[in-house]
This record gives C-alpha cells, structure tokens and sequence, in this order.
C-alpha cells in the first residue's frame, strides 16, 4: 500500500541555512565545471526533510506493483543493449514506461538490466571499460504472476537504473517530491561545503 511503503522511508529534518552553490574551479584536470555551476554564489535554503538513505530495491519494488495494479506503469519486453547502455550485444530485459494517457506517457521508468553497461573509461585498445558486475537491477519483473520482485539479500541496496521520469513517478505516487539541484547540494556538502558528497569531502575515485 501507499502508507506501508512511505512508512519504510526514514526522513532526515534539514535545517535552514545557506552555503556556498556550485563550483568556480575544476574538480578534475580535464572536468570543466558546467556553465550552470558559475559563479560560486550563495544560496538559502529553507528547512526540509530528505530521506536519509537512497531508495531502496524494495521501496521501488513496492511502488511497482502498486502501479501495475492500477495500470500506472507500463511492462515491457525490451533490451538494454541502446546508446545509453552503450551494450551493442542484444540482451533481453523488461522495462517500465509511463502508461498511454499517464504524465509521463511513454517515457522510461526503469530498465531491469541483468548486465552492468559499459563505463565511459577505456582500455589501452580503445575499448570501453564495464562498470562493476554488481551495478545491475536487482529487481525482476515474472511475467505469469505479473509481479515485480527483488533477488534475495539484496531488497536493502539502492534501486538503480531508474530515469529521471521512474524517479519522479515514485515521488508523486506518494505524494513527495525530488529535492531540487540547490537542496540536494546543501544536504550533499554536510554543513561543510564539502566538495564531494563523501564522509570527508574528497573523492580517491574509488
């Protein structure tokens, strides 16, 4: 239900305060910041709660079946190998979509990808490097029941591969919202202008 699955969510109070926004310098030798980013300005943010861990594989698992029985989301037979996976290997997997008539008609929610996509890291031949055999979805759709569930052992780890429009369908669903790029930010740098949201501000690029 709607309640059960907001009630799994824990939520963090934010206090109001205001911090040093986006980035006048580069992060990495050949990282540019964003024209967005510039200048470094300062911003005031207003008190909110944010959840205080990611979504998990079972809160989204949750939220689809819930929309499947209401015919707010749409399953499809699909593949993963496209330009954003870069994978050009067909490998079949279902995906969610936006339902015919819905908000987000036709746009993708999730792709439940049974293989990890290429990096944007190459090797000395040229080719692409693939991300960590671990970063797959976790979440399986079993089309005879028509029911989405989680692999054992891993309902706790965070849902991924999920689209900017799956992110906003959960939201909405139940009734909460994204935080926007300034909240997150604020939330990201822990009070300490942090350049990267870690325990200690800085990145090994581990």
């Amino acid at each position: 239900s709607k309640t059960e699955t907001v009630g799994m969510i824990t939520f963090a109070p934010i206090p109001t305060g205001t911090f040093m926004m986006g980035s006048a310098k580069p992060l990495r030798a050949f990282f540019e910041p964003a024209k967005d980013c510039t200048p470094l300005h300062e911003v005031k943010i207003d008190r909110f709660n944010m959840s205080a861990t990611e979504v998990t594989n079972a809160q989204y698992v949750m939220f689809l079946n819930s929309a499947l029985k209401t015919g707010e989301i749409d399953v499809r037979e699909a593949s993963v190998s496209n330009n954003q996976t870069r994978l050009h290997y067909p490998v079949p997997a279902y995906a969610v979509y936006g339902p015919k008539g819905g908000k987000y008609e036709g746009k993708p929610y999730i792709h439940l990808s049974p293989v990890a996509p290429l990096s944007h890291h190459k090797m000395d031949n040229g080719l692409l490097l693939p991300e960590h055999p671990l970063n797959i979805s976790w979440i399986t759709y079993l089309p005879t029941p028509k029911k989405f569930v989680v692999h054992a052992g891993f309902e706790d780890w965070p849902a991924c591969h999920i689209k900017w429009w799956g992110a906003m369908a959960f939201a909405e669903y139940y009734d909460l919202s994204l935080p926007t790029e300034a909240e997150w930010e604020y939330a990201a740098k822990g009070g300490k202008n942090y350049i990267y949201p870690t325990h200690d501000g800085k990145n090994d690029g581990q």
